[in-house]
């Protein structure tokens, strides 16, 4: 079942049998690097990220690209909790937050995150009500800063991460 489906692009919650495929994206230093690594990633630390309940809403999802697995996605409700750990004050609003992923490096630089991003801002508008989506990139990332402006977000602070890496809070306002 998708819970986007759109031409090219169609959006799946995650499975168990999707574990290996994870595992390989996160496990691929050129992805790591591209992203600005998250730490070492195992069979444990994929079951520990990707399964295990979160303090809030979270949708997890693989995305597909004319018909191929291209990466992954989570996109989460942000709670008071989580927001204090991104040091964002949500003003009573209803923000998600989306972290995200294209694990085939023969997808990159072709827009399809920046599409991916638009179509799961409509799905967020649309289905959960949201006002401000974030989307948090390594500040050095700047293909990515520029896909995620192209998607309609903007830079509004930045985050100290777990490693000790900077990132960039960029935020969509509806």
């Amino acid at each position: 079942m998708y819970i986007i489906d759109s031409n090219d692009i169609k959006v799946r919650l995650l499975k168990d049998s999707d574990k290996e495929l994870l595992l390989k994206w996160l496990s691929n230093e050129d992805v790591q690097n591209y992203y600005g690594g998250h730490g070492e990633y195992d069979e444990k630390r994929i079951e520990e990220v990707y399964y295990t309940n979160w303090p809030s809403e979270i949708i997890r999802v693989i995305i597909e690209y004319k018909g191929k697995n291209i990466g992954s996605s989570q996109i989460y409700f942000m709670s008071d909790e989580i927001s204090k750990t991104y040091n964002y004050d949500t003003n009573g609003k209803t923000v998600y937050a989306v972290d995200t992923l294209i694990g085939e490096k023969d997808y990159w630089n072709k827009g399809i995150e920046t599409e991916y991003l638009k179509l799961v801002l409509d799905y967020l508008k649309n289905n959960k009500n949201a006002d401000i989506v974030l989307i948090g990139p390594h500040k050095d990332n700047q293909e990515l800063i520029d896909a995620y402006k192209n998607a309609g977000f903007k830079r509004c602070t930045e985050l100290i991460g777990p490693m000790g890496l900077t990132y960039y809070i960029m935020e969509h306002k509806f």
